[in-house]
């Protein structure tokens, strides 16, 4: 059984439907029932305005979280790859360790200098890992 995390992954539109899907029927249900305790409304008043609610959620929802959940699936899948130095110095990603060499900074594929220079660059000491 796949974890959360690679089902994330491996299908971000199903988790950014379900995500602005679960927000949209969230807002229409708490319309239908403000309209039921507050106020004297027809049912066609109250399941109208629901339906109507449910809809404009979803239209200005979805746009929002579709590329913030595909942002985040990206962001693990990068997270997973082993980053040369970066994987075994507890930094997150290899764009967290750079090297200036003549003003050039490392690239995240490879943790080389880029003109063939030898010079040893300074590592930054990892960030700090919360205690258990």
């Amino acid at each position: 059984m796949p974890s959360k995390r690679q089902s994330e992954v491996a299908n971000p539109g199903r988790t950014a439907a379900m995500i602005y899907l679960g927000a949209a029927l969230l807002g229409a249900v708490l319309f239908f029932l403000a309209t039921t305790f507050t106020g004297d409304y027809r049912a066609v008043a109250r399941y109208g305005g629901a339906a109507w609610i449910f809809l404009l959620l979803t239209i200005v929802v979805m746009p929002i979280v579709i590329p913030r959940v595909q942002k985040r699936a990206k962001k693990i899948l990068t997270a997973e790859e082993p980053l040369g130095e970066a994987a075994t110095t507890g930094f997150e990603t290899a764009e967290q360790v750079s090297c200036p060499i003549d003003s050039l900074d490392l690239g995240p594929a490879s943790l080389e200098p880029r003109l063939g220079e030898n010079e040893p660059c300074e590592t930054p000491t990892p960030p700090e890992q919360p205690g258990p």
